[in-house]
């Protein structure tokens, strides 16, 4: 049973209910250790067995890479779809490089 995180739960289920409709969804679970993440996850996971579902966790020695979880869950696809993750990877770390001060970009 998860204690106060009704609004938690009531966001997750809209998200599955989207993911019914066709619609393409991600989700990022994070925080402190031991504040119900992994319930709040396997929940979920329960609530849409129907869905294809990739899981990982997060490893402390990789906090400072970006989109280190993401590469993770990629690289747990099948082959034909891994070539497409990167993509998606490739171009999403693009995007956040134009974002930031630090790129000269002409």
């Amino acid at each position: 049973m998860l204690l106060d995180r009704r609004s938690e739960c009531e966001e997750l289920d809209r998200l599955i209910a989207d993911l019914r409709t066709g619609q393409s969804r991600a989700m990022v679970i994070w925080g402190d250790g031991g504040i119900g993440k992994t319930a709040l996850l396997n929940r979920t996971l329960r609530q849409a067995a129907d869905c294809r579902a990739i899981r990982t966790a997060g490893v402390e020695a990789e906090r400072e890479l970006a989109l280190a979880a993401l590469i993770r869950c990629v690289c747990r696809c099948s082959p034909s779809w891994r070539f497409i993750g990167l993509i998606v990877v490739s171009l999403v770390l693009a995007e956040a490089l134009i974002r930031t001060d630090e790129c000269v970009c002409g």
